[in-house]
């Protein structure tokens, strides 16, 4: 801190970076394969899209759809059961447009599955304890 309480210029951006680079260390953290037989081959950490029950939304959002913003899914994460053999993930998908406002729930998930939503094909690639991971497979044009 500078004189009067103030930022040192450049700290805010030091201090934004710490904060991100601690957000991404947590999530690989979460998603490590422990010593549980069932979470440890379902624990991979793969996976170009990740998210947890903490936030709406995957990191990074999926693509927008060429129809625009509020076409594209957004994938929420409802819950994981890593602890049951095979563990499970539950989403939820959603979309904006066209009406009427779409969701659809996908439940028993297992690592390795496929599901679709209005044209996205996504691929379930990792289950961990409150968080998971996927790619995505197909994006309709």
């Amino acid at each position: 801190m500078g004189r009067g309480g103030g930022f040192v210029p450049g700290t805010r951006r030091l201090m934004a970076g710490f904060l991100a680079a601690t957000a991404v260390l947590a999530s690989i953290a979460a998603c490590s394969p422990s010593n549980d037989s069932a979470s440890s081959v379902s624990c991979t950490g793969l996976g170009n899209y990740s998210f947890s029950l903490a936030v709406n939304g995957s990191n990074p959002l999926l693509p927008d759809s060429i129809q625009g913003r509020d076409y594209t899914p957004l994938v929420r994460l409802g819950g994981t059961h890593e602890d049951q053999d095979p563990a499970t993930v539950f989403l939820s998908l959603f979309a904006g447009l066209p009406e009427p406002a779409t969701t659809q729930d996908f439940k028993g998930l297992k690592l390795g599955e496929e599901i679709t939503f209005r044209g996205y094909t996504l691929k379930i690639t990792s289950i961990c304890d409150g968080n998971a991971g996927f790619d995505l497979v197909s994006q309709a044009e």
